[in-house]
């Protein structure tokens, strides 16, 4: 079935502005620290609450690229979460339909360790669905998915920030070959700081 002019038009936006985050949030990854690549994001966390609490200026300072590549992973997340939401693709039917269950449904289940095992098949594939839900802090959001969300938020909690790069990098070329008719107009663009389009450097 041809793709409508607004569906092409969302899904274009859509992917302009989660690779502007994506190359923004490398412009920051470029500055972290060799031992900060492999923090976990609890280690970020309770670091980052320590030196806070004690007004250790020099602690934060040096974490600001950290906590700014991270933001910029997860708001290229949501937009590749809509991304995957509108194609409907073979990763996010599996996240819909075996991990992101309401706990009714796992009550229900035999074995409901079935959920964690189908994410832990699935998970590198699903970053950015991990991300989206962390921002959007789905445990309020949708209250009756608590198993569900834990799952993925101790997951979550075990990231490091060379891990999200190198998987939320894997599943760009993903989705960049599923909608590669909608973007091929822009494919050899990047967005750059002054948020023009301008072709990538070979």
């Amino acid at each position: 079935m041809p793709l409508n002019d607004d569906y092409k038009r969302e899904i274009l936006q859509l992917w302009i502005v989660a690779r502007y985050y994506f190359d923004k949030a490398n412009e920051y990854y470029n500055q972290i620290s060799e031992t900060q690549l492999f923090l976990t994001t609890k280690e970020i966390s309770e670091k980052f609450k320590i030196a806070n609490k004690s007004e250790i200026r020099n602690e934060i300072v040096a974490m600001k690229d950290l906590i700014l590549t991270s933001a910029n992973f997860s708001s290229c997340s949501v937009r590749l979460y809509s991304i995957d939401e509108k194609q409907k693709s073979t990763s996010f039917k599996s996240y819909r339909d075996h991990i992101w269950i309401s706990d009714n449904r796992i009550k229900n289940m035999r074995n409901c360790r079935c959920v964690e095992t189908e994410y832990n098949r699935e998970k590198g594939n699903l970053t950015h669905i991990v991300l989206r839900h962390m921002v959007a802090h789905s445990e309020t959001e949708n209250p009756n998915y608590k198993k569900a969300y834990n799952i993925l938020y101790s997951d979550y909690m075990t990231y490091t920030i060379r891990f999200i790069k190198d998987k939320l990098s894997n599943i760009i070329v993903r989705i960049e070959n599923d909608i590669d008719d909608v973007i091929k107009n822009i494919k050899d663009f990047s967005l750059c700081a002054n948020h023009a389009l301008h072709p990538m450097n070979g």
